[in-house]
């Protein structure tokens, strides 16, 4: 729950902030597209599925960790908008992902609905596990 009125509120801000990471990567020539939706599919993201953020630092890792990466890698993080001109580019180019069949990959209403059933399906036993473990 939200405790005070922001845009987007939690999960969308959560991943707006992802997704620009991602997108300056892609720009600045540190990773394609396919390469960080593999990481993001079997990496470390995963671990969120068993315990959010905030219990993985305080009941693992430990702030003092934490305190040295963020030291390390913050400085690289792209604090800039440039992110924004090359989503324009896509857009004004017309490559919109699945709905135009092209966007950083080559995508289709197929793959779009293959996508969604994925997704879906992974929830579902997401779901199932998490039951089980109660």
């Amino acid at each position: 729950m939200v405790q005070k009125e922001i845009p987007g509120f939690i999960a969308i801000r959560l991943e707006v902030a992802l997704m620009k990471e991602a997108l300056s990567m892609v720009q600045r020539g540190i990773a394609s597209p396919e390469d960080i939706d593999t990481v993001l599919k079997t990496g470390h993201p995963l671990n969120w599925v068993a315990a959010g953020i905030f219990e993985r630092v305080e009941d693992g890792i430990g702030w003092d960790l934490i305190l040295a990466g963020v030291q390390r890698v913050l400085p690289d993080i792209d604090s800039s908008m440039d992110v924004m001109k090359l989503i324009q580019e896509k857009v004004n180019k017309g490559e919109l992902g699945a709905k135009s069949g092209k966007g950083f990959l080559d995508r289709t209403l197929e793959s779009a609905e293959g996508t969604r059933r994925k997704t879906a399906n992974a929830f579902i036993e997401i779901e199932k596990w998490s039951q089980d473990s109660l």
